[in-house]
């Protein structure tokens, strides 16, 4: 895809974003934990206008992604064609392929540095969340799992309602950074499906039954990586610490008959459940032996090969 057509495509859904965002923020859709309206709790906020259009070029630069580094001079000149092309009577200019190039080159540049710039913060951050866990490991009790995940459960739920990936559950959770800095909370029940949510949490749920609660320690490879989410106070590489209930397991999907399998054993670092590692690199596999096939007597000879012979000649 060109940058031209990728950015033609953020603003649409900006628009869209934008438009959504009013829709819900209005006082008639505001609904209590019961069920009932409570637009008269809701008072009107005055905003100006240029609140507003700040806002809107705000969704417009996260969803044209111009958060990669641009020096304030790119961004002045960024901005000088944004004004041109608000105009309907504006053209491209002739040479327009040719400059398109340029500016994807340029914009390349300023993604990859920004690549760069996460992966090493996020070393940095991983490396961090480490040396937190292992200072908490022997007071807190803590438990790993093969996937790398450490946890503490606080309250074993109802073994028999365990939740599998694709199943729905009802959660109440906090999560927060190693520093205390809660990110996100849900200040009632959120339902959403095992496997819709990042990995160490979904593993998380599947530990413990209906009813109970558990501490999940998150590594960053198992929540977010370098790509937090944008205006989150995650940053890349960080653990994410959660206290989760695990309320109800609200629906059940249909599952196939288990198969046996052989679990790794723990001297195979990293490797998900359920499945065999591979051998070792360079390691020759023995070919199978052949089966040599059936045997067959030999054809009976022609009577002429024994004219004029005894049958001890024949022999």
């Amino acid at each position: 895809m060109s940058i031209g057509r990728y950015l033609r495509t953020g603003l649409g859904v900006s628009f869209a974003v934008f438009s959504l965002g009013a829709y819900a923020q209005d006082p008639d859709q505001a609904v209590t934990a019961g069920g009932e309206s409570d637009a008269a709790a809701v008072k009107p906020v005055e905003v100006s206008d240029r609140e507003a259009m700040n806002t809107l070029g705000f969704l417009v630069a996260k969803k044209m992604k111009l958060d990669v580094g641009f020096t304030k001079q790119e961004m002045d000149w960024i901005l000088e064609g944004v004004v041109q092309g608000s105009d309907p009577d504006a053209k491209a200019s002739d040479n327009f392929q040719l400059v398109m190039q340029r500016a994807e080159a340029i914009y390349m540049g300023h993604v990859n540095a920004a690549m760069l710039s996460r992966e090493k913060e996020a070393e940095q951050n991983a490396a961090s969340a480490l040396d937190y866990v292992k200072s908490i490991e022997q007071s807190e009790g803590l438990l790993s799992s093969i996937s790398g995940l450490y946890y503490k459960i606080v309250e074993e739920g109802n073994q028999e309602k365990m939740a599998a990936p694709t199943d729905r559950v009802k959660v109440s959770y906090e999560g927060r950074l190693i520093d205390g800095t809660v990110f996100d909370k849900s200040e009632e029940p959120v339902e959403f499906a095992v496997n819709g949510v990042v990995p160490g949490f979904g593993e998380g749920l599947q530990i413990i039954g209906e009813g109970g609660k558990i501490r999940l320690y998150i590594p960053s490879r198992l929540g977010y990586g370098i790509n937090p989410p944008p205006g989150s106070s995650i940053r890349p590489g960080d653990m994410l610490i959660f206290d989760v209930e695990l309320v109800e397991v609200t629906h059940v999907a249909t599952r196939a008959k288990a198969k046996p399998v052989i679990r790794p054993g723990m001297g195979v670092p990293g490797a998900p459940p359920n499945v065999t590692p591979p051998p070792p690199p360079n390691m020759k596999v023995p070919p199978m032996p052949k089966t040599p096939p059936p045997s067959t007597p030999p054809p009976p000879l022609p009577d002429e090969a024994f004219e004029g012979k005894s049958v001890k000649d024949s022999e």
